[in-house]
């Protein structure tokens, strides 16, 4: 049958799906289906689960629906059922059952399934339980695991005499034959079975009473089942190339056969074929506009006319195991190897499994690599199709787009492919970026429509009118082939020939697809909502699809809904062309179809929470069933956590979702599959991080009493303790607190786990604990110092560092020893960067990467290239810290190939800060905006490490003087933190607090700045941080406060920054200004090291500081002997430019305007030329001032009428 792939004898149909079809008549059945179903399904089902394989028991007991008999679709569904099944099983009692040549309703079946099934045409006085017995295994003997049973006839007539006594009609009728003529028709039914009965499983021509028969079913499938169905699906988890060709050779053959039209979309294709080296193109065009079916019938062609092409081909979504990156890029290796003649199953070995970022790295290398070997040795053009790039899964929240895709294809490669015109992200990568060339779809012209109408309805057996046809292709809205095509569904189903006009008008008069599709829900109801139980049934189902995560299995949907085969195959069939399988799950075929639902059902809030309770109800039951000694990477747990967290944020139920979140299972899962959605979730609840904390470790002693009692139940105790056992519980919850920044919890958790490690010692093998211990000792001393707790984290680092030498010295080569002592170098050097001893950091670093560098540890590797250029651009050597950076950066993104975790983000900001420091502006702000989108990309905008991004941000505006700029990110980064409840006792929001101090001090908003540095000031006195403020801050506030009369205040600023490290002298000269603002009385006093001197004793003759003494405290004292030595140690400690320190000095003491001052200079002068003999500025400066000073000697010595001795010291003076 079209869409299924070819079975292959011995393999299930699907992977992971084994379905076992029962036929029988309707009635009198009863009791063997009974037994069966009581007795032996659940032991197939328990061995189904054991190799991970879901049973699915194929039972039309019941028939089908009234409204499916009424559709005449009961034929149909139960051989397509058949064609869907990897066992037959067929048992008759008395009655043939359903047939009648006659008959028109059944009939009517027959002409539905006459289209699909041909031979029917031959076997129209056949009973239905006949045609499936000749579809299941009479036609094609041995096609199908068969296992025929029939009742001895003795007991149905021992329960059809037992009925006719107790005048039960009921009874006799069950265990009658219908007539004559079915009597001989089963005989003849009988013999043909006999006659080929060793082409069966087991035959059983005459059991004797319903157990027995049950039992001999269930004896004769077993081995089958168990050696041959089971065993394969164990071996391989994934069918073989030709299976998977199969798959999406029938979707193509499907799309040829209605396709008309294109022509120039071919000659298009052709001519990028024609092009010497390569081409790619992207078609594009609205869901459902024919992409599709132009590259089915293009490709289908290309396999006719171009023998020199190399083809291969892969529709997304086309089958379950299609839509993964790494699906796809196995398929296509393998595709590409069966071509060079190699037919490795390994290429194909990648579903179920987890989508590893290094997994599908290593599948794009082979795939070029394997490209490569074709084209050298075929010298054929190698065509690459992939259609519906938009149905490919995202790999995770950090994932590139497209990741996975080849940047560049080799020479000698076309690869085309297709996307929705609304996908603008694959829009702008591949034409944009990558230059393909665009083709898009356009709408169906009329001649196209109306042979399209004229094919479809022709396999189904329906002719419109000419009439009917032309208003159809008339609508202006079947010009999008997604709206014919459903309109052409809607009518080869409709039976109801007299009302086809108006059906017709119905379906082109809808506004647009969404209309469409809820007329469609609308008939959907009418066929197959039940009349008294499932009244809701179609709703529920589409509803059910559309709130869940990931999609839903037919299984779920109908256990949720509780609903048996007979029910739910019918408006499955019905809906297929709605809905496409990923990975077994079924979800809607396009955008529209949710769109709709959304529409039609889920605008009513009590609908939509109805069903989301439902959807809990079912998921939730699965994960508390979960018993705690499980293991915590069970399969069992995925299928719940996938939907559980998503479902309760959707109902708003923030209690529901902690205590999900609190299961062990969801979070072992969540930290693995969904780490950044798993810290957003926590953050939905409201629930502080410390409380989280707290919570988990109560949930963890919870589990490990619970796994205690377990195993103290059990007749053998494990002999690891369960505290041990459930440890990676512990770690998760560690990597959940770090990413949350929450570094007091993490540390909590750690020294948990630490004390449980320590009392496991006796339980363990002693090696094992020993580097055990030492890594988790490693762990804690990095707690200990992101929590500032330095010393007992350097104490701890060092004892793991001794402890990792000594066993190195007799054990060399240990590798998980060398790993350790790396990693505490690193942690080591981590600690001496955070208190600015950059050398020893740049050491232990440097000897952290020669550690792993030897057992080439990338991830560590690219830690410590990381840290040391962090290291290095801090110690001033920025040029080199960028090429270290450069390198980590390199190295993370082959780590995490095609995704952008926090790490890189990381990595971007301290490039950013190598290109600040470099002055290179334009550069920091790339780095820091591509840091800022990865890092939000990975855990949201309202994160923490954002908040940084965007104070890095404030910080580069500040150095270009866009100050406006600055303000704005840095009230980003503040509104994230308070957000998120940080107060002032958060470091970092003290940090963000600061930069908006600068920022709005800046742009002379400083009334605004002193509301909100009062209290920063105070919140970093009171938890002694003044050492990493902003100086320039403080400084600018403490003036400001003066100037506003503030003095005490201004006073507590300055002698706040002359207790901290990054002291100035201009910090002791204000206090002394602010001191001389007191009246003496008044004046507060000083302690020594808030002194002037005792500056001078930290910066011995700075200028400032003796200018500061000699002008406002020496010469106001008349002090001349201090002025000399203040000015000869300013003198010594200058020695590039002593002798002007003297003229300086001398300048100082002339400010003043007595006399005191000039004799001051006078003497500073001469002690100048004293001890600069030479230096001619100086004795020029004295033979000045000397002469002015002769000059007004001798002007008060004539007043006095002494003119005669003036004469004489005028010929001194010239002698000087």
């Amino acid at each position: 049958m079209d869409g299924l792939p070819k079975r292959e004898k011995g393999k299930l149909r699907e992977p992971k799906t084994c379905r076992i079809f029962f036929s029988s008549p309707f009635g009198g059945m009863e009791e063997e289906r009974e037994e069966l179903t009581r007795k032996y399904f659940p032991h197939i089902q328990h061995a189904c689960n054991a190799k991970g394989v879901q049973f699915v028991a194929v039972d039309m007991r019941w028939g089908i629906t009234s409204q499916a008999a009424e559709n005449a679709q009961v034929i149909n569904i139960c051989l397509r059922e058949i064609d869907r099944s990897d066992i037959f099983v067929g048992f008759f009692g008395q009655r043939y059952g359903w047939h009648g040549a006659d008959d028109q309703q059944l009939q009517d079946n027959f002409d539905n399934a006459v289209g699909l099934y041909p031979w029917l045409d031959a076997a129209r006085d056949r009973s239905v339980t006949e045609l499936e017995f000749l579809h299941g295994h009479l036609n094609s003997p041995s096609d199908l695991p068969a296992c025929i049973c029939f009742r001895d006839k003795a007991y149905d007539d021992a329960q059809r005499e037992e009925g006719q006594s107790k005048g039960d009609k009921k009874q006799v009728f069950k265990y009658s034959s219908e007539s004559d003529h079915a009597t001989t028709m089963m005989d003849d039914l009988k013999k043909r079975v006999k006659a080929i009965d060793n082409k069966c499983l087991g035959v059983n021509m005459a059991y004797s009473h319903p157990h027995e028969g049950a039992k001999f079913m269930f004896d004769t499938i077993w081995p089958h089942l168990s050696d041959v169905l089971l065993a394969k699906a164990e071996e391989a988890k994934v069918s073989k190339r030709e299976q998977r060709l199969a798959e999406h050779t029938a979707f193509r053959a499907r799309h040829v056969t209605v396709y008309d039209g294109g022509q120039q979309y071919f000659d298009f294709l052709n001519k990028v074929l024609d092009k010497e080296e390569k081409g790619s193109v992207l078609i594009t065009g609205p869901a459902g506009s024919g992409k599709s079916a132009v590259l089915c019938n293009w490709t289908a062609e290309l396999e006719k006319s171009r023998p020199d092409v190399v083809l291969i081909y892969h529709f997304v979504g086309c089958a379950p195991g299609t839509t993964a990156a790494s699906e796809i890029l196995s398929r296509l290796l393998w595709e590409v190897k069966h071509v060079l003649g190699k037919e490795e199953e390994d290429a194909m070995e990648t579903k179920d499994k987890k989508e590893d970022t290094q997994n599908v790295e290593t599948l794009q290398v082979l795939l070029l690599g394997a490209i490569e070997e074709v084209l050298q040795e075929t010298q054929k053009r190698v065509v690459i199709v992939v259609d519906g790039l938009n149905s490919t899964l995202k790999a995770g929240k950090t994932s590139k787009h497209l990741y996975w895709l080849p940047d560049t294809w080799p020479t000698g490669v076309s690869f085309i492919t297709s996307t929705v015109d609304t996908d603008t992200l694959t829009c702008d990568l591949l034409v944009t970026q990558r230059e393909y060339e665009n083709l898009a779809i356009q709408p169906l012209e009329d001649t196209a429509k109306r042979e399209i109408c004229v094919k479809v309805l022709k396999k189904s057996g329906k002719e419109l009118s000419p009439e009917q046809l032309n208003r159809i292709v008339a609508a202006d809205q079947t010009n999008n082939p997604l709206y014919l095509r459903l309109v052409l569904a809607e009518l080869s189903i409709f039976g109801y020939f007299r009302l086809l006009d108006k059906k017709i008008d119905s379906l082109i008069y809808c506004k647009d697809v969404g209309e469409l599709l809820q007329k469609i829900f609308t008939r959907l109801e009418e066929d197959y909502n039940g009349k008294e139980e499932h009244t809701k049934l179609v709703q529920e189902v589409l509803c059910a699809i559309e709130l869940s995560h990931r999609g839903l299995s037919e299984k779920e949907l109908m256990e949720m809904l509780g609903v048996d085969t007979h029910i739910w195959s019918p408006l499955h069939f019905a809906m297929e062309g709605l809905l496409v399988s990923h990975a077994g799950l079924l979800r809607f075929a396009f955008t529209e179809i949710s769109q709709a639902v959304q529409a039609k059902y889920l605008q009513d809030e009590k609908e939509r929470k109805g069903m989301l309770k439902k959807l809990i109800g079912y998921f939730d039951k699965q994960l508390q069933n979960l018993p705690p000694w499980t293991d915590l990477d069970t399969e069992l747990s995925k299928r719940p956590v996938e939907e559980l967290p998503w479902l309760y944020q959707a109902a708003g139920d923030m209690e529901g979702l902690s205590a999900t979140l609190l299961n062990i299972f969801t979070l072992q899962r969540m930290q693995q599959d969904f780490k950044y959605e798993f810290l957003e979730f926590w953050k939905l609840t409201g629930k502080k991080m410390s409380e989280i904390c707290d919570l988990y470790l109560s949930a963890f002693d919870l589990a490990v009493a619970d796994l205690y009692l377990h195993n103290q139940d059990m007749t053998f105790n494990s002999m690891t303790p369960p505290g041990v056992k459930l440890r990676p519980l512990l770690q998760s919850v560690r990597d959940l607190l770090d990413l949350a920044e929450c570094k007091q919890g993490a540390l909590k958790v750690l020294q948990k786990d630490l004390s449980i490690l320590t009392l496991a010692k006796d339980a363990m093998e002693p090696t094992r604990h020993f580097k055990d211990m030492l890594l988790l000792r490693y762990y804690v001393a990095c707690s200990m110092i992101d929590c500032n707790r330095f010393e007992e984290g350097e104490n701890l680092h060092r004892q793991v560092m001794k402890e990792c030498r000594g066993y190195l010295e007799e054990h060399p080569d240990d590798e998980v020893c060398i790993d350790i002592l790396g990693m505490t170098c690193n942690g080591i050097g981590v600690m001496c960067y955070k208190q600015r001893r950059f050398q020893e950091a740049v050491e232990l670093y440097q000897e952290s990467l020669e550690q792993h560098t030897r057992l080439n540890i990338k991830k560590q590797m690219a830690d410590s290239f990381c840290n040391l250029g962090v290291a290095l651009m801090e110690n001033d050597e920025p040029q080199k810290g960028v090429e270290y950076m450069q390198k980590s950066l390199k190295l993370t993104e082959e780590l995490y190939f095609g995704h952008l975790p926090l790490d890189i983000g990381n990595l971007l900001t301290n490039i950013g800060i190598c290109h600040r420091r470099l002055k290179d502006f334009e550069q920091a702000e790339a780095m820091y905006k591509r840091s800022l989108e990865v890092k939000a990309n990975a855990v949201g905008w309202d994160h923490d490490v954002v908040a940084m991004a965007y104070m890095n941000l404030c910080t580069l505006m500040i150095y270009k003087e866009d100050y406006t700029a600055a303000e704005q990110y840095i009230r980003k980064a503040m509104t994230i933190y308070e957000n998120n409840g940080a107060t002032l006792d958060k470091t970092q929001y003290r940090q963000a607090t600061e930069n908006l101090v600068a920022s709005l001090l800046n742009l002379q908003k400083v009334e605004e700045a002193l509301s909100i540095f009062l209290p920063l000031f105070c919140k970093l006195v009171e938890v002694k941080e003044m050492d990493h403020c902003i100086h320039s801050v403080h400084r600018h506030m403490a003036k400001y406060l003066l100037s506003i009369g503030d003095t005490k205040t201004a006073r507590e600023v300055t002698l706040a920054l002359i207790d901290c490290k990054g002291r100035q002298p201009t910090n002791y000269i204000f206090l002394d200004h602010l001191q001389l603002m007191f009246a003496e009385e008044e004046r507060p006093s000083l302690a020594d090291h808030c002194t002037l001197e005792h500056a001078l004793t930290l910066w011995p003759g700075n200028p400032d500081l003796t200018r500061r003494i000699i002008e406002y405290h020496a010469l106001p004292a008349d002090d001349i002997d201090r002025i000399l030595k203040l000015q000869k140690v300013c003198a010594e400690n200058n020695r590039n430019f002593g002798a002007y320190t003297y003229e300086a000095c001398a300048d100082w003491c002339l400010a003043g305007k007595n006399e005191q001052n000039k004799e001051a200079a006078a003497q500073v002068l001469e002690a100048g030329v004293e001890e600069y003999p030479d230096e001619l500025n100086l004795r020029t400066k004295v033979m000045v001032d000397n002469a002015n000073m002769v000059v007004l000697f001798c002007a008060e010595f004539e007043d006095k009428g002494n003119g005669r001795q003036c004469q004489h010291v005028c010929p001194v003076l010239c002698r000087i």
